[in-house]
């Protein structure tokens, strides 16, 4: 494996097959955390690693950065494929026992669609979309550099849910560009959805910077599902249940008005 220098650690590369990226970063525990990057900013690069630091843990987490330079949401031939078997064979070889995916608007959608495959023990879905498909998803205008280049789709939307036993996190802002998203996902028991009122896309740049981001995806790759859930209602995360009562004007209306609290302590 050649190795990346980053400006806090190096990564070994695992697999570079363009437009696909993906990168090692060792840990010493059992875990395998799987990051997805999103779109990313600088469309003439390759999307940066996200999440680089909760992600690892401290060094207790194996990691694997997954980056995909052609903006496709998993559309391009062979991609789903070659990174499903390039994240089971490294957990065979560094014996880990659970895998753990991340990712933020495309990257959360990428995690989503290849759940079923992989077999994640727990996702967490940041501004996840559910589709890219102009028919699925007519009124969505963002991306349009990349989603013209999507020639055939794969992947027509999150259609598939995660295994039986997992968990799996959406998190939505509450703006109309996420919602479109957001209400179209499936209502299901393996699905943890909560929706943050006043947040759009941006929500795990505004979640860090309030001081939310880090505590909360610690939590839920560690698989503290209900301090998760407690801290997200003692800051004014509401359910989906609880936003879509409080729109109809049932049991709490007006909820999704009130901004996020300050953390807790």
């Amino acid at each position: 494996m050649s190795t990346t220098e980053t400006n806090r650690q190096p990564l070994q590369d695992l697999l570079i097959a363009d437009p696909l990226h993906m990168r090692y970063l060792p840990g010493h525990g059992r875990r395998l955390v799987v990051s997805f990057s999103g779109v990313g900013i600088d469309r003439s690069r390759v999307p940066q690693p996200e999440f680089f630091r909760t992600a690892s843990g401290g060094g207790a987490n194996h990691v694997v950065f997954v980056a995909d330079a052609a903006r496709c949401w998993l559309n391009a031939p062979d991609m789903a494929e070659q990174i499903t078997d390039t994240v089971l064979a490294l957990r065979d070889r560094i014996g880990a026992e659970e895998i753990v995916a991340i990712g933020n608007s495309m990257g959360g959608t990428m995690a989503l669609m290849l759940a079923p495959r992989i077999g994640f023990d727990r996702t967490v879905a940041l501004a996840p979309q559910f589709s890219v498909h102009p028919d699925v998803v007519p009124d969505e205008n963002r991306w349009p550099h990349a989603r013209r280049k999507i020639t055939e789709y794969r992947f027509r939307q999150v259609e598939d849910l995660p295994p039986e036993g997992s968990v799996t996190y959406l998190l939505h802002g509450d703006d109309d560009e996420e919602l479109r998203h957001a209400l179209k996902f499936q209502r299901s028991p393996l699905y943890d959805h909560y929706i943050f009122p006043q947040y759009g896309h941006r929500l795990a740049r505004r979640l860090r910077r309030f001081r939310h981001l880090d505590r909360m995806m610690r939590w839920a790759i560690g698989g503290r599902r209900r301090r998760f859930r407690n801290y997200c209602r003692d800051i004014g995360v509401l359910t989906r249940r609880e936003f879509e009562a409080a729109r109809q004007g049932k049991d709490g209306a007006g909820q999704g008005d009130t901004p996020l609290a300050a953390p807790p302590g």
